[in-house]
């Protein structure tokens, strides 16, 4: 029976506890098996966690410490190592408390508390792990001391009564919050209460010397003090002034260059007459002081000047005397009677005020009273002649004079008539050159005749006149101009003949097809008189005239006739004069290739006349020259400063958006060069004011954009096409030489491919684009052999442009003209 018991009891102490110690290993095991690992900083384990962690006390938990540091006693340091973020998920501490209360927060290894407590603290710690599992509470003691702050402060003088204390360098080793309290007048109570303030202004009201003492104080309690001297005297003030003349009675006393070394506000008092006695009481708007003296004289003047403490004086001597005004006086002439005396030259050398009065007639009697008002005078005199005018003036104490000359004589009016013909018969007198030296002209009237008899009233209307004559002949015309005293004349020769005209026309084109509509102008005619009546036409030199107009243009066409015709005008004025030309017109049959355009740049006459559709006009003249070209000759531009040489004035009925060609020979003795001669602009080119209305064709620095440029716009997307035979300027074959370049497009494809664009050099395409989505409008003008930047001239030339309403793919009869 004891063995039975013996056994049992071995059983319940000994195999329990092991089974049940062996079950809590394992289960330590399962859920933080990384504490039996014999490296835990193997990286290579499956269970590594990135950091240190062992149990060596196998109780369940990692082994970690906690350090406690502080570099001041408001801020300490705690520093956990042996655990991580890995495992520990949350922390809960507390200094001096019940840490159930605390708040659980994400894990840091290192980290700062707050503390403003002075003593030796209990700072308790408690881990809550990845598991769930909550660390037993770690509990470290730590002594915290309090040191003293340190007062000190510096004193700032604004002026001898207002300090400024300042204690900014005042400290505490703790870094602790500090306090300030002053004593200012040194008697040991403090006269302000504590506060963070660290700068304290202080007015004081009377002199003297007092000690003043900081108090500066932590939130402990601790308390340091600083001690200083304040020295309050005074410096006397220094009075300066100086005195400035409105006139001779009106003096201004300026102190503005008094001041106080001590920096106080100063008062200004003034003794005027210098007998010892001040004038006016102290103020600080007496600084400028301006005083009107009755009587002439010298005396001194002195000026007060106080601070609050101290006054101190400056004597200046002040003097007021009178020296005479000076009367000076022009005469101006409104007309012979009318006269203007201006006095306002006249001055007094004091300043003061001047009053004018006149004698007119110089008898000696002042006619106009002494008045500021009569400086300027107007005077009528009533009769012709001449007499002394004296000017009066008075400055209060003294008069003056001075006297001139007046004339009131007349001169006469100056009578200049020109004569304009409307025609033969009606004339237009114009008078408006006429004047009056001294007066004005009254009215004008005239002797259309001749015959001494004035036949129209004076009037100023009549400036103007303009005369039916009913017969031809000469004789004389007579003007009367009239002013408010006098009259006088003069006649011409007015000649009423007739003159022959002069017929002229112009042909628009000079070349054209059967269908082609032909614009007889005539507007270039001219008739001397001014009277062309009528227009007749003779279109075909058979001597009968199949129009006749009063306009002086005329369109038609010469449909199913070709060859050259002799086209007449006669032109008829109202006396029946008449004038004759005849110019000869080409009318070949209709364009089958679709040629709407073709200037052959051989000749000015070339250029005005078209070989076939619209006339080129210069833009300007003296800046071109021809030169020999691919068939006869080419133009090229000579001037730098005109740099447009031609313009076709209207692209609309040359240019269609669909398709078309434009082609033409070039010339170029060296490629452009950017920013100096950048750009050759063949026909418009980009930045010309056309350059969105049709296409463009131009020529470019090869360095920087190609050698040759080719667009189509039509007031929509810009499409282009570039041809750069070499990327270095000048190191091509087509230097000094004719080459031909073509330009064609179709929105439908050029012969039925996907080019849209194409760009022709000698015949052979050298450049394409599949972009159709140029707009379909075209206007505006088009110029050619054009330049940019500063130095173009005599670099390019062109010749024999042609249009075409086709995509042309072959270009075969270049050779040919």
């Amino acid at each position: 029976m004891m063995m039975k018991k013996t056994l049992l009891m071995i059983f319940i102490f000994g195999i329990v506890p092991l089974l049940f110690g062996s079950f809590l290993l394992n289960r330590n095991r399962n859920t933080l098996p990384e504490y039996e690992r014999l490296n835990p900083t193997d990286k290579k384990a499956t269970n590594y966690q990135g950091f240190e962690t062992v149990d060596a006390d196998k109780d369940g938990f990692p082994d970690f410490t906690v350090r406690l540091t502080h570099t001041s006693r408001t801020n300490i340091m705690v520093d956990i190592k042996g655990v991580g973020p890995g495992i520990v998920t949350e922390m809960a501490y507390i200094i001096n408390g019940d840490l159930d209360t605390a708040a659980y927060i994400p894990f840091r290894n290192l980290f700062s508390v707050s503390n403003t407590l002075v003593s030796t603290l209990a700072f308790q710690l408690r881990l809550k792990f990845k598991n769930g599992r909550t660390a037993p509470t770690v509990l470290r003691q730590i002594e915290i001391t309090n040191q003293y702050p340190t007062a000190s402060f510096f004193i700032s003088n604004i002026n001898w009564t207002n300090k400024i204390f300042i204690a900014t360098n005042s400290s505490d080793p703790d870094n602790a919050l500090i306090y300030y309290a002053w004593d200012t007048d040194g008697d040991g109570n403090i006269d302000t209460a504590y506060s963070t303030i660290a700068i304290q202004p202080h007015y004081y009201t009377t002199l003297g010397t007092n000690t003043v003492t900081l108090y500066v104080k932590d939130v402990a309690g601790y308390l340091d003090t600083a001690s200083r001297l304040c020295v309050r005297t005074n410096l006397p003030p220094v009075a300066l002034f100086v005195i400035s003349n409105a006139n001779w009675t009106n003096k201004v006393f300026d102190a503005s260059a008094s001041y106080d070394p001590d920096g106080g506000a100063l008062m200004y008092a003034w003794d005027t007459d210098g007998d010892g006695i001040r004038n006016t009481s102290f103020s600080s708007s007496n600084r400028i002081y301006t005083n009107i003296f009755t009587t002439l004289a010298v005396s001194n003047v002195i000026l007060y000047v106080s601070d609050g403490f101290t006054t101190n004086t400056a004597t200046n001597l002040c003097f007021r005397t009178n020296t005479a005004p000076v009367a000076s006086f022009t005469i101006t002439s409104s007309n012979a009677t009318n006269k203007v005396f201006d006095a306002s030259a006249s001055y007094d050398p004091d300043g003061g005020s001047l009053t004018y009065a006149w004698d007119t007639d110089g008898n000696g009697s002042i006619d106009v009273p002494f008045s500021s008002a009569a400086s300027n005078y107007n005077m009528h005199f009533t009769g012709i002649g001449s007499n002394n005018v004296i000017l009066y003036i008075f400055d209060g104490f003294a008069t003056n004079s001075v006297t001139n000359i007046c004339f009131h004589t007349n001169i006469l009016p100056i009578a200049i008539f020109s004569i304009t013909e409307i025609n033969a018969t009606n004339k237009i007198f114009d008078a408006s050159s006429s004047y009056d030296p001294d007066d004005i002209i009254t009215g004008y009237a005239w002797d259309l005749d001749g015959n001494g008899v004035i036949d129209t009233p004076f009037s100023l209307d009549n400036i103007f006149f303009t005369n039916y004559f009913t017969n031809l002949g000469a004789g004389h015309v007579a003007l009367y101009v009239r002013d408010t005293f006098e009259t006088n004349m003069a006649s011409n020769l007015c000649m009423r003949t007739n003159f022959w005209p002069t017929a002229d026309f112009t042909v628009t084109p000079g070349l054209g097809s059967t269908n082609s509509v032909f614009m007889f102008n005539a507007g270039v005619s001219t008739d001397p008189d001014g009277n062309i009546t009528t227009y007749r036409w003779d279109f075909n030199c058979d001597g009968t005239y199949e129009v006749i107009s009063t306009s002086n243009s005329y369109s038609t066409n010469f449909t199913n006739i070709i060859g050259q015709y002799n086209v007449v005008l006669m032109i008829n004025d109202a006396a029946g004069a008449y004038s004759i030309r005849t110019n000869k017109i080409n009318i070949v049959l209709q364009s089958n290739d679709g040629l709407v355009f073709w200037n052959k740049l051989g000749s000015d006459a070339e250029v005005t006349n078209s070989a076939f559709g619209q006339n080129l006009v210069f833009v300007d003249t003296g800046n071109y020259s021809y030169y020999p070209g691919a068939h006869g000759n080419g133009i090229g531009m000579t001037d730098n400063d005109k740099n447009s040489v031609m313009r076709l004035s209207n692209v609309t009925p040359v240019l269609n958006p669909e398709h078309g060609t434009l082609e033409m020979w070039i010339y170029f003795t060296e490629d452009p060069l950017g920013f100096q001669y950048g750009q050759y602009r063949l026909w418009n080119g980009p930045g010309t004011e056309c350059e969105t209305g049709g296409v463009n064709l131009c020529m470019f620095d090869p360095e920087m954009l190609g050698l040759i440029y080719g667009s189509v716009v039509f007031n929509g997307t810009t499409v282009s096409v570039i041809y750069t035979p070499a990327s270095t300027r000048n190191s091509h074959g087509h230097l000094n030489q004719w080459t031909h370049v073509a330009l064609v497009w179709n929105r439908s494809g050029i012969e039925g491919t996907s080019d849209r664009l194409r760009m022709y050099i000698d015949g052979t395409a050298v450049a394409a684009t599949n972009q159709s989505d140029w707009g379909t409008v075209a206007s505006g003008n088009a110029y050619i052999c054009s330049g940019v930047d500063w130095d173009p001239a005599n670099k390019f030339r062109q010749d024999n442009i042609k249009v075409y309403t086709r995509a042309k793919t072959n270009f075969s009869d270049r050779s040919t003209e």
